[in-house]
């Protein structure tokens, strides 16, 4: 058995929820003053988003850490945030995840932007995120689709969840920092997707153990989901039926219902890692 798959993160074992939480919204917090301070002396929304997101959710916990270590309070970063390895079929299961929730969130965005259609000036906003040109092309992907999905998993799963799963347990606790996580992007029109990828991300953390997991998805979908909009010019994915969502939707319980079965054999059974 491996030990250290027992329980998805030793930092909840040993620090109080309230002090994790505190933690949680002081770097969130941090992250807003930080982007609205490089939006307001540089032109690019996407150097903001990803600047802050690499000093506030990366770089500035992984200092905290450091000092406490030093002091000797604290374990080493990637120990306490359960920075693990994956094992392979974990990997693959993921990828399957990845590809099947692609459809159902498509179709969730759309029917929840029915309900709130997004405000011009969201899309103005939205618009200005285009790549201009090789480099900002590269920028993008390095910001958006590396930087921000790796920040916000060691901050909403890494931290906030750990502080939430003692006083709420596994299920709940991925619940509920998912709808935290949807909350705080402040896209009404945006809310449902935003609330199951959360919770997804949430449950794929606890069923394996290692925060690597809900980093390599939600790159992996944020890396998709960029492609479809700066080289298809695709915002939604077109020829999406209701069978084909459906049968998407299927797909993506079925992986998630693997990683679980996966995790809970892994648990059970002896042998090397």
């Amino acid at each position: 058995m491996d030990p250290r798959r027992s329980t998805p993160s030793k930092l909840s074992d040993r620090v109080p929820a309230s002090t994790l939480a505190s933690l949680a919204v002081l770097l969130l917090s941090l992250d807003f003053l930080l982007q609205s301070t490089f939006v307001a002396i540089h032109d690019s929304p996407v150097a903001a988003i990803s600047l802050a997101a690499l000093l506030s959710f990366v770089l500035v916990p992984a200092w905290i850490w450091k000092w406490l270590a030093a002091s000797g309070r604290g374990g080493p970063f990637e120990e306490d945030l359960q920075i693990l390895h994956l094992r392979g079929p974990e990997t693959g299961w993921i990828a399957l995840l990845a590809l099947a929730i692609l459809l159902p969130l498509d179709q969730l965005g759309a029917w929840n932007e029915g309900l709130t259609p997004p405000p011009d000036t969201f899309l103005e906003w939205q618009q200005s995120l285009l790549p201009q040109g090789r480099i900002d092309l590269l920028l993008t992907y390095l910001g958006l689709g590396l930087v921000v999905p790796i920040g916000e998993e060691i901050l909403f799963r890494g931290i906030l969840q750990a502080a939430l799963r003692h006083r709420l347990g596994l299920f709940s606790a991925s619940l509920a920092t998912g709808l935290i996580f949807g909350v705080v992007h402040f896209q009404s029109w945006a809310l449902a997707p935003l609330v199951l990828t959360g919770v997804i991300l949430g449950l794929v953390y606890e069923f394996t153990g290692t925060l690597v997991a809900p980093m390599l998805l939600h790159v992996t979908y944020n890396t998709t989901v960029l492609s479809l909009w700066i080289f298809a010019g695709q915002q939604s994915i077109p020829g999406a039926g209701p069978w084909l969502t459906l049968a998407s939707a299927g797909l993506m319980v079925w992986a998630l219902e693997r990683l679980h079965r996966l995790t809970w054999r892994t648990k059970r059974s002896p042998g090397p890692d």
